[in-house]
């Protein structure tokens, strides 16, 4: 059977919409300018503590200055349209460092260039798990249930090396064999390293199964922050692995969406991210007066009905949404919640209130 070897999170972008200053913009291109002159030399960018570089390249197409430091990479850029900052963390200093820690550093480099405090908001989290022994093969796809109907493969030399689901969409799945894309890249060699204190034997191969998503797909799942990607990074793996594609068993039933899940696959689904994965917890049930009860009924239904109208199937997600139009909602008839419930209870009593 396959064995886990590592998993946790691989990729997360970063935006924050906190306005950079124009004075900053300013040295910025001046030092872009020497960073990329004839000589390519490196122009140090002190923050605090920290030292950056400034790189002669932008990040991406929207951010024209950009930041490096071991971390990650720091877009910095002025649009109406996009936010000011991006920030791409380092997949080495995500495995190799603590996530919180490397979201708290770049926070505090922003922080302290903007002087203001900031929000940072997830645009793409990947989530993966690495195997020893899986072995999941080009012969394997007739198998799979995804919920894209965009799927490739790339295959080199007869062998599988990449297997995509959703490739280019707002939800992809791949899998591929990590050693020889580190091998071909000669990156990621600290790797190797932690490969070898998971237990990896010699002559093994390792088959990364990775899920990457971006700003919709997680807003759904409840992921706006940094700190909610952290918390809920086996929750994102989990529904990539499970309800958004799943390895099913050639002929366990005559639909292969109801087929039985294959035992390399739920080995897959078992990985140590998804450890608290799903977890709901459930108010533990108190006596109360039958009124709750038909309150709480009349809530699930209209819950419900919100989050067909959202196109929302989280619960969580449904009532925080429900929560902000109804603030906005009260606020817009200059109506006060607690005024409001205070005054009730002055005059009713707590009769809908739980009792021992």
């Amino acid at each position: 059977m396959p064995r886990e070897l590592l998993s946790g999170i691989d990729t997360l972008d970063l935006t924050c919409k906190v306005p950079a200053p124009r004075l900053l913009l300013a040295d910025l291109a001046e030092l872009k300018a020497e960073a990329g002159g004839d000589r390519r030399q490196v122009v140090p960018f002190p923050v605090g503590d920290a030292v950056l570089r400034v790189s002669p390249a932008g990040l991406g197409a929207w951010w024209p200055f950009r930041l490096d430091h071991a971390f990650g990479q720091l877009g910095v850029g002025e649009s109406a349209n996009r936010p000011a900052w991006r920030v791409s963390l380092s997949a080495e200093a995500l495995h190799c460092e603590s996530v919180p820690a490397v979201v708290a550093f770049w926070r505090g480099i922003i922080e302290a260039l903007t002087g203001a405090p900031v929000v940072l908001l997830a645009s793409r989290l990947d989530v993966h798990a690495d195997f020893a022994g899986l072995d999941i093969t080009e012969a394997d796809r007739s198998g799979f249930v995804c919920r894209s109907g965009r799927q490739s493969v790339e295959v080199q030399h007869g062998a599988l090396e990449t297997l995509y689901f959703g490739k280019g969409g707002e939800v992809t799945v791949r899998l591929y064999d990590k050693l020889a894309e580190v091998q071909a890249s000669g990156k990621g060699g600290y790797l190797l390293g932690l490969y070898g204190e998971a237990g990896l034997r010699a002559g093994e191969s390792v088959q990364r199964v990775e899920a990457q998503l971006r700003r919709e797909p997680l807003r759904s799942l409840g992921v706006a922050t940094a700190e909610d990607a952290i918390k809920q990074a086996g929750t994102v793996y989990l529904y990539a692995v499970s309800k958004w594609l799943r390895l099913t068993m050639p002929g366990s039933a005559t639909r292969r969406e109801r087929g039985a899940t294959d035992p390399r696959w739920a080995v897959v689904q078992a990985a140590d991210i998804t450890a608290g994965a799903g977890e709901r917890r459930r108010a533990e049930r108190e006596r109360h007066t039958p009124g709750l009860d038909v309150i709480v009924a009349n809530i699930a239904g209209w819950l419900i009905r919100a989050g067909e109208s959202l196109g929302v199937d989280n619960l969580e997600v449904v009532q925080r949404r429900v929560g902000m139009l109804v603030e906005g909602y009260l606020e817009d008839k200059g109506r006060d919640f607690a005024a409001e419930v205070r005054a009730r209870l002055l005059q009713f009593g707590p009769s809908a209130r739980s009792v021992a």
